[in-house]
């Protein structure tokens, strides 16, 4: 599964970023626009004078996101959440995909070790040697969305099924949990579950698959 940066991961990260309409010179000379963003905007060089809209900005920093996002796609072999997905994506995109693969962090995830893992991003929170009260506030922002509802990667359905598995849809897809609008009919669809609704014993519907793929019942899944 391919994730993306939801809502919540973005709102962090533009919230610490900042916006800039007007291009400027950041501390190292290089042109820039917008959230951080360099290079060029619909193939013009980015220099004095140029602007542009609040939501071209926002177009831009999720093309630029992409980069960090396939580095934790990648990097992470464990079940995470997407609100784990999203603070790690703001990680990298602040310390470099590199500072990700080789910290700690993901070493602690990837051996399961999720409040082990929470726990090494206050860490991160110096530059130049001297620690920054910016960086504390993001990485304290960061640990506070990693935990968000933690619990998705380890909790088991009265099914057997938790975040994580892969399955078999053999069944119909619906738009929510409560089965409210069937979706399309699927046969050996192969995916992963995402999320599990609460109260799962009062839903129809209760495994979400690939992240926004569709809610599927207990018994139109199976495990790989």
């Amino acid at each position: 599964m391919t994730r993306k940066t939801a809502t919540k991961g973005i709102d962090l990260i533009k919230e610490f970023e900042g916006c800039r309409l007007t291009a400027y010179k950041c501390p190292a000379g290089v042109w820039t626009i917008g959230y951080g963003h360099t290079g060029s905007v619909d193939g013009k060089a980015i220099a004095s004078g140029m602007t542009i809209t609040a939501a071209k900005a926002t177009e831009l920093l999720k093309a630029d996101l992409s980069k960090y996002e396939a580095a934790v796609n990648s990097y992470v072999t464990v079940p995470i959440t997407q609100n784990m997905f999203d603070a790690l994506v703001s990680f990298a995109f602040n310390c470099g995909a590199g500072a990700l693969k080789g910290s700690t962090l993901l070493k602690k995830l990837n051996a399961k070790d999720y409040d082990g893992a929470a726990a090494e991003f206050p860490k991160w929170n110096k530059a130049g040697g001297k620690v920054l009260n910016g960086l504390v506030r993001r990485r304290e922002r960061e640990r506070q969305l990693f935990l968000l509802n933690a619990d998705e990667v380890t909790k088991t359905s009265p099914d057997g099924f938790k975040v994580g598995d892969s399955v078999v849809l053999n069944g119909y897809l619906y738009v929510d949990s409560y089965a409210s609008i069937k979706g399309k009919y699927c046969t050996n669809r192969k995916a992963k579950i995402t999320k599990i609704a609460e109260s799962v014993n009062l839903r129809k519907a209760p495994y979400l698959l690939d992240n926004g793929l569709g809610w599927a019942r207990a018994d139109d899944i199976k495990k790989q």
